[in-house]
């Protein structure tokens, strides 16, 4: 079977009257073989793009064709309005075409064949601006894997550290654009955080949320406890938890609906705390509420994103919503501990979090499509 060069999930097949081709519904890339590509494309262009591809005019692409397995050839086309990169196999004969490059191509007045995505996988790819995570659910055994190869493994060795801390990696990460506010907020939240920590220790106090006077300097500490952190551990793992997650999920709402989650799960874990534990002598520190509700949000939003955790020093390759599972326990588990006071963290402040990131998934299947 046909894997994607783009992020390889297993591709598709569609018919056309003389000849199939495949597409991907994860990323929306189409594998089409030349002859459908000529009988569409105009002539014009079509010689220039047979043109480079008999002549090897491009670049070895690092995507390759499973069939061969061979690396593709990056083919840089000019037409009149914009830059467009396709890659060609040549034992194969065919073009692969990102979401939406087939259509920036100078078409034929009257195409012969029906080279378009379903209907259905060309509006969850294109709601999604880096369109490589798996958008939609369904379970494959592809997903699923012991071990990385020797290749991986080299490029992603740096992954040890948080795999060997209990903490999942991003087997790929793929953006459509930078997601500086992400970035914005893991530096503040790092500088505030060590302030408290070397500077000015009364900042926890401060700014921390005091289970005895949660409305003092108006109430603004149900928002401000995001800022400061127990001890360095606390600071590192929500940062690498904001810093793997929050890239995609920010990259996809954008920057003004992504804020909107990440103060609603911050307020909504900082309430939940507030106003479920009785015992008020306690000050919450951490950006743990509005990490949850990203969390989920991305487990919802792209249920089978590749992940991995490591188990007895081997990586286990998983789909974001089997590690929905794991999460979802461990939460459960931490919030019956704290109910019972067996640990100070806060499994309430998780609980509203996550909430929150539910609420913001649910509105967001509600909105129109791009």
């Amino acid at each position: 079977m046909q894997k994607c060069p783009s992020c390889d999930s297993q591709m598709k097949t569609k018919k056309t009257p003389s000849q199939s081709f495949y597409y991907c519904e994860d990323c929306g890339g189409r594998l089409i073989p030349m002859n459908l590509v000529r009988d569409n494309v105009s002539a014009i262009y079509f010689r220039r793009i047979e043109s480079r591809c008999n002549e090897d005019r491009g670049n070895k692409s690092k995507r390759k064709c499973q069939n061969c397995p061979k690396n593709l050839l990056a083919l840089p086309l000019k037409n009149a309005s914009q830059n467009v990169e396709i890659d060609y196999c040549k034992k194969c004969d065919s073009l692969f075409f990102d979401v939406d490059e087939l259509e920036k191509l100078p078409q034929t007045a009257y195409p012969n064949h029906d080279l378009s995505l379903p209907s259905e996988v060309k509006r969850d790819v294109n709601r999604s601006p880096h369109k490589t995570k798996g958008t939609r659910f369904k379970i494959s055994i592809e997903d699923f894997g012991v071990g990385w190869s020797k290749k991986k493994l080299y490029e992603f060795s740096w992954k040890i550290i948080p795999g060997l801390m209990g903490l999942p990696v991003e087997r790929e990460n793929r953006l459509g654009r930078s997601p500086l506010l992400n970035y914005f907020l893991i530096g503040i939240t790092s500088f505030i955080s060590i302030l408290g920590f070397y500077f000015i220790p009364e900042l926890f106090e401060v700014l921390g949320l005091k289970g005895d006077n949660g409305f003092r300097f108006g109430g603004i500490n149900f928002l401000s406890y995001w800022f400061v952190h127990a001890n360095w551990y606390h600071l590192l793992s929500n940062l690498y938890f904001l810093w793997i997650f929050g890239d995609n999920v920010e990259d996809d709402l954008g920057k003004g609906p992504y804020i909107i989650m990440l103060v609603a799960g911050t307020l909504l874990g900082g309430m939940a705390q507030y106003l479920f534990t009785p015992d008020g002598e306690y000050i919450l520190g951490g950006a743990s509420g509005g990490i949850s509700a990203i969390i989920l949000f991305y487990i919802l939003r792209f249920p089978r994103a590749k992940l991995a955790q490591m188990f007895l020093l081997v990586w286990i390759r998983i789909p974001a919503y089997v590690y929905a599972f794991f999460w979802l326990f461990l939460q459960w588990l931490t919030l019956q501990s704290q109910l019972l006071g067996e640990t100070q963290v806060s499994g309430l402040a998780h609980t509203g979090g996550a909430i929150a990131g539910f609420l913001a998934w649910f509105i967001w299947r509600f909105q129109p499509e791009d």
